[in-house]
């Protein structure tokens, strides 16, 4: 079952392994370095869906 509490808290640990000041072999597994750029890419994309469906909501409250 999904959980938005797991899923964050996934999200900040794999963060915080990305950022960490060890070196970069140290930091984050391959798999891991996946699930965190995927984690990034669908972010990403959610965040330019919102902004769209923002602009598009504002544009036609106008009329």
């Amino acid at each position: 079952m999904f959980s938005a509490d797991v899923f964050d808290a996934k999200i900040l640990e794999l963060a915080e392994k990305w950022t960490s000041p060890r070196p970069p072999r140290e930091r984050l597994p391959p798999e891991e370095r996946d699930e965190y750029e995927t984690y990034v890419r669908v972010g990403t994309l959610i965040s330019i869906l919102q902004a769209k469906a923002r602009r598009l909501l504002a544009r036609n409250s106008q009329f």
